[in-house]
C-alpha cells in the first residue's frame, strides 16, 4: 500500500513540475511535433484530419480537458482512460 501511495505522489509530483513548462508552451510548436510523429501520438490519434483512427480524436481535447488532464495523459498515458472521446 505503501508504494502505492509513494508513485501517486511521485506522479502528482511531476505532473505538478510539467504544468511549469507547460505554461511556457507554444501550441504551433506542439502541433508541429504531433504531426511529425516526434512521440508516436499521431500513430493512434487523429487532430482534424491529420493522425491515426485507433485512439480519439485529439480536436475538442483542450476545450474539454482541463491543462492538467492533459499533461498527465500524455506524460502517464495508461493512467486513465477517458470514456466518450
Amino acid at each position: 500500500m505503501a508504494e502505492i501511495l509513494n508513485q501517486a505522489a511521485a506522479k502528482d509530483s511531476r505532473v505538478t513540475a510539467l504544468e511549469k513548462i507547460v505554461a511556457r508552451g507554444d501550441p504551433t510548436r506542439g502541433r508541429t511535433a504531433f504531426v511529425s510523429g516526434a512521440g508516436a501520438c499521431i500513430s493512434c490519434h487523429r487532430v482534424g484530419s491529420t493522425g491515426g483512427m485507433m485512439g480519439p480524436d485529439l480536436s475538442p481535447i483542450g476545450r474539454i480537458r482541463s491543462a492538467r488532464d492533459l499533461i498527465e495523459a500524455i506524460a502517464f498515458p495508461s493512467a486513465t482512460i477517458a470514456p466518450g472521446i
